[in-house]
């Protein structure tokens, strides 16, 4: 009986790790200059930290001063915004957008 008990509270635990809203909203743009990749992280929650941002599973490189940037972490207030960029795809390549921030991983869909 002690088991089962432990089992459903991982189950909640899991399940209501799940259910976060995402505390950011992630766009896409071409830049205007070389045609690559932009990606803004825009904050729709207070004090959002930013601590990875993946594209396209890792297919989709980061320059040294976006890393840099996301390595230190990158703390957003409401409303604020985050450009990042990689100049090795362009927005058509784009898939997916998986970022993690304080509130969890969030996937973005394109």
């Amino acid at each position: 009986m002690k088991i089962k008990k432990i089992a459903i509270g991982i189950a909640i635990v899991l399940l209501t790790g799940c259910s976060s809203e995402p505390n950011i909203e992630v766009s896409i743009q071409t830049n205007q200059h070389w045609g690559s990749l932009v990606f803004v992280i825009q904050s729709i929650a207070d004090d959002v930290v930013v601590s990875n941002v993946v594209v396209n599973r890792g297919s989709c490189a980061l320059p040294r001063g976006t890393t840099k940037d996301i390595e230190r972490e990158i703390e957003l207030s409401f409303g604020e915004s985050y450009r990042g960029y990689s100049p090795s795809c362009t927005v058509s390549d784009v898939k997916e957008i998986e970022v993690t921030t304080n509130a969890g991983d969030f996937i973005f869909s394109f």
